[in-house]
């Protein structure tokens, strides 16, 4: 909403072509929404923007099938189960299917050490954790050497060190959680793991206390979905925005207004490059993602660079 309001206020300055709309907050609340989509359908309104969150994009899927001239745009689903025909555009592409970024990067390090194990943090009864298990089961590679942690509740120090038991400083481990906050776990002074940490739980890179910090220090690394070639009126709004900004906001309006004219919003020059969806899924086609390493103090290395490209197919550049 914060962004939204910024491109708005800002429309005149940067010339740009969006026009405001209205904003309802459902609270997350499934029952609100599809309330309030049936409200706003009977009123002429066409295009919808939401439904973030697996479990509320999965309820709205049969409303927006009964719907078929209704238009959804979501800033931030992913999850591979949904790579089905409908007729709402994903703006973040898939990070948990076979391809996503952190088993392309697990791959490499198990060529590097076949012998290393993968630990997973499952939590049972999410779409999108489900998903993305199910995608590092499907890995080849990956496969022999994975571990899961179900969890159903929220996770404890205690906990993860009974699913840890057994590791090495030489293994990997996944987060998967999605309704509560692995790094609290970090919050207890003195409390470090084995493996490796490799997240994705965000579009944003997280912000640790005094206490995460050292616990995480060398052991931690955030793949990332900012793009790599992000374009000056994105950044202009992240850095006045700063927390408030979300990442994908730009995009949306660029779609949304493309939508609103009846026109087709592929090709559009996105801020993480070009926006392109599948003409039958409406998913994002082309990611980029980078994978920033957690030294000490709030300070980042970025040492990956994975991305798509049109022509060229998936890259990945190494820092050395």
């Amino acid at each position: 909403m914060n962004t939204f309001k910024y491109y708005w206020k800002n429309r005149k300055k940067y010339r740009l072509p969006f026009s405001s709309f209205p904003i309802y907050n459902t609270n997350g609340n499934i029952k609100k929404t599809l309330v309030c989509l049936d409200k706003l359908y009977k009123c002429g309104i066409r295009i919808f923007i939401g439904f973030n969150k697996s479990n509320r994009f999965a309820a709205v899927l049969p409303w927006f099938d009964k719907h078929p001239d209704a238009i959804g745009i979501s800033a931030s689903s992913s999850t591979y189960s949904f790579e089905i025909k409908k007729n709402i555009y994903r703006m973040e592409p898939v990070d948990n299917g076979p391809n996503n970024p952190i088993s392309i990067s697990l791959e490499n390090n198990i060529k590097q050490n076949p012998s290393l194990f993968v630990y997973y943090l499952h939590e049972v009864g999410d779409i999108y954790s489900t998903d993305f298990l199910r995608s590092l089961q499907q890995n080849i590679l990956i496969r022999p050497r994975l571990r899961v942690c179900d969890f159903t509740k929220q996770i404890t120090p205690e906990k993860l060190s009974v699913c840890l038991v057994n590791s090495k400083k030489t293994d990997f481990l996944v987060n998967g959680l999605v309704s509560f906050d692995f790094l609290d776990v970090f919050n207890t002074p003195n409390y470090t793991i084995n493996p490796y940490i490799y997240d994705n739980a965000g579009t944003k890179i997280p912000s640790f206390n005094q206490i995460q910090s050292q616990n995480l220090k060398g052991n931690y690394s955030f793949f990332d979905y900012q793009g790599i070639n992000t374009a000056y009126l994105w950044r202009k709004g992240y850095e006045d925005l700063k927390g408030k900004f979300a990442v994908n906001g730009f995009d949306i309006l660029q779609v949304q207004t493309q939508l609103a004219k009846y026109q087709n919003p592929d090709y559009l020059e996105g801020a993480h490059g070009v926006l392109q969806f599948d003409p039958i899924t409406k998913d994002r086609l082309f990611y980029s993602f980078t994978k920033e390493d957690y030294l000490i103090n709030e300070t980042w290395k970025l040492n990956e660079l994975i991305f798509q490209d049109p022509l060229y197919g998936t890259f990945i550049a190494t820092k050395i």
